[in-house]
């Protein structure tokens, strides 16, 4: 899986020299998105090389901003809900207002009916 972002990083054991690592989202402190560490590599130090704009290949990368994405997604769709369930019940206490009717709450209205 592939995706374009804007600021991206390789672990390079030289910084000038791509390799066939994979390519990360920079999280914005100069470390991969996915949590993936520098480390020594076959006794050679790894450096990570600031790539700027371009498309990442790390799918562990692309599962964190899937997961984010999906986050953002649901919190819309509990808010619309949320929206949508107040207007609901605003409506219902309008029609009633609008009625006249004088109404209990139902846990009431049926200890009424059987007499507690």
């Amino acid at each position: 899986m592939e995706y374009k972002a804007a600021n991206t990083i390789q672990i390079r054991s030289d910084v000038d020299r791509p390799n066939g690592l994979k390519i990360h989202e920079n999280r914005g402190d100069g470390t991969p998105l996915c949590g993936t560490v520098n480390r020594d590599w076959n006794g050679r130090t790894m450096h990570y090389a600031f790539l700027g704009d371009g498309i990442v290949n790390c799918g562990s990368c692309q599962r964190v901003v899937n997961e984010a994405a999906l986050a953002v997604a649901l919190a819309r769709a509990e808010a619309e809900r949320k929206a949508d369930e107040d207007a609901a019940r605003a409506e219902r206490v309008r029609a009633i207002r609008a009625s006249g009717v004088r109404i209990a709450l139902p846990e009431l209205d049926h200890g009424l009916r059987n007499g507690i």
